[in-house]
């Protein structure tokens, strides 16, 4: 494929170029999933799933994630990420393509781990360069699907641009654990590529999808308009989909805390003026009392956390959630 013709040339074999790039994606960074394959053990795939495709028919916010995703903008840290997964044995069917910025308009996964590239001399104080990277100075993608892309795929193969991607199959290390595979393989995409531009996603998304800043600059953001009267919107646009406040007041609720266990936010905050995640299984008021700090990712959280999301940005107009629901965020 055109992203790893230049590292096919100068590498010794097909399969070291696509681990080992380098790749070339114009600019437009990339992104990778590990998919879990029945004929290969998987090893430690299993344990860290963080993310499962937007064509799913079920509540996309209830559903389990079963598959593990990354990408940068940086076109360099592929290869410190392959290396870092091989050797950790995230072992399945790795699947990566061009295109970073098109991933965060959500026509394919809900999220996705931003590996951030460690400058020299900065890798000693470093803890994961996968982790807890500022979305003020990284474009990270924790939105969620785009419900008006998901429309038109739910329950259908999501397209992408083979021109654009290549897999591996059989990824991961196994010495020490799994079964070896028989032939290991790669695959590129269409063998018609041809290296011009294309889209990844149906055309919708291109205009759905956020500018990710001003056109022009400005020394200070728009303020959203004073709302005359003090009372929540019956309904908003939040990231394609009208949502009432109500709802909008439990999305971190339902946030997984992905420990290698099924638990959310709301299973820790249970006191009624959080979650309201009262445990029937915890007796006498104990069940409905807050257990903080807990854990999430590779970290921790307190049940203030929840009381954020008015600040979580609607996505489709611009503004916050606190500018829709007013009276329930105190934004009056």
């Amino acid at each position: 494929p055109p992203p790893l013709a230049a590292a096919c040339q100068s590498r010794g074999s097909a399969k070291t170029a696509f681990l080992e790039g380098p790749i070339d994606c114009a600019g437009g960074g990339w992104y990778c999933r590990i998919l879990p394959d029945d004929d290969f053990d998987d090893i430690a795939l299993s344990t860290d799933y963080n993310a499962h495709h937007c064509n799913r028919t079920d509540d996309l916010f209830e559903a389990p994630d079963d598959l593990h995703c990354h990408g940068g903008s940086d076109e360099s840290t592929y290869y410190w990420w392959v290396r870092d997964h091989w050797f950790r044995q995230y072992n399945g069917r790795l699947r990566c393509c061009c295109g970073w910025d098109t991933l965060r308009t959500g026509f394919l996964t809900n999220r996705c781990d931003y590996r951030r590239l460690v400058a020299e001399g900065e890798a000693g104080g470093c803890r994961d360069a996968n982790e807890d990277n500022d979305p003020e100075y990284y474009p990270l993608f924790e939105d969620g699907c785009d419900d008006a892309i998901r429309e038109g795929q739910a329950g259908s193969p999501i397209e992408e641009d083979d021109c654009k991607c290549w897999e591996v199959k059989n990824f991961g290390f196994v010495e020490g654990g799994g079964t070896v595979p028989a032939i290991p393989d790669v695959a590129p995409g269409s063998p018609d590529c041809v290296a011009t531009p294309t889209t990844y996603a149906p055309t919708e998304s291109e205009t759905e999808a956020p500018s990710e800043s001003p056109v022009e600059a400005t020394d200070a953001p728009t303020a959203p308009p004073v709302p005359a009267e003090c009372f929540d919107d019956e309904e908003f646009n939040y990231r394609g989909t009208n949502r009432t406040c109500e709802w909008a007041s439990q999305i971190i609720c339902r946030k997984k805390l992905r420990d290698g266990t099924d638990n959310r936010v709301r299973d820790y905050c249970r006191d009624p003026d959080t979650c309201d995640g009262c445990d029937p299984e915890i007796a006498g008021s104990d069940g409905c009392v807050n257990e903080e700090p807990f854990p999430y990712r590779n970290g921790e959280e307190n049940c203030d956390w929840v009381e954020t999301w008015c600040d979580l940005k609607t996505r489709k107009d611009g503004n916050l959630v606190r500018d829709h629901c007013r009276e329930s965020c105190g934004n009056c």
